[in-house]
């Protein structure tokens, strides 16, 4: 199975990431960390998130407030956001 990110997502992610370092030295590879660990998880149970939208779903990232969210299909998993859960809702489903 191969994961591909959106381009926005990727961006939203590299932004994530220099957000969470520019907090504390450390916190965002931490983050990066955490949404690989997520990730990995998601390649074991595609499954495992909740319904996001149609064909759509929706995982936790541990530790930090953002979720993976993605669409399976065809031993393809791929990422439409790297959201922050107090971003405004479904603003990333224009991405699918």
């Amino acid at each position: 199975m191969t994961v591909e990110f959106h381009p926005e997502a990727d961006d939203e992610f590299i932004a994530q990431i220099g957000f969470y370092e520019s907090q504390r030295s450390g916190l965002g590879d931490a983050f990066v960390n955490a949404v690989y660990q997520t990730l990995e998880r998601l390649l074991a149970f595609p499954e495992l998130g909740k319904p996001a939208g149609q064909r759509t779903r929706r995982l936790l990232v541990q530790r930090f407030p953002h979720s993976v969210i993605y669409q399976y299909k065809n031993d393809r998993l791929f990422v439409l956001a790297i959201a922050h859960d107090k971003r405004q809702s479904g603003y990333w489903r224009d991405r699918t």
